[in-house]
């Protein structure tokens, strides 16, 4: 539940993730904290940026929520902060509500 001292939205543009290959990629993700789930998740590729897959999507998700403090911001991570707005890249990503 957001709180009236956190924004709604946590972003992170700079997320470092090991993936099930092994390989560790960067990802961009937006967190809804009233819905309580990852809304919007790109991973870095050769030409920039790409919508992430649902099994992407799901093993991003598990981390984000095992990971972070969602009700506050860990200062010593610069990868990821408190927004009240969507950036441009995340309404072109965003994950359906099913998910």
């Amino acid at each position: 539940m957001t709180s009236m001292t956190h924004a709604r939205y946590l972003i992170s543009e700079g997320w470092g993730h090991i993936f099930s290959d092994g390989v560790e990629r960067i990802t961009r993700w937006a967190y809804d904290r009233v819905e309580e789930r990852l809304i919007a998740l790109e991973i870095q590729r050769t030409a920039g940026f790409a919508p992430a897959s649902a099994e992407a999507y799901a093993d991003v998700q598990e981390s984000v929520r095992q990971n972070l403090d969602l009700n506050g911001i860990d200062t010593d991570m610069a990868s990821y902060f408190d927004i009240a707005a969507l950036p441009n890249w995340a309404f072109a990503s965003q994950v359906p509500k099913w998910r």
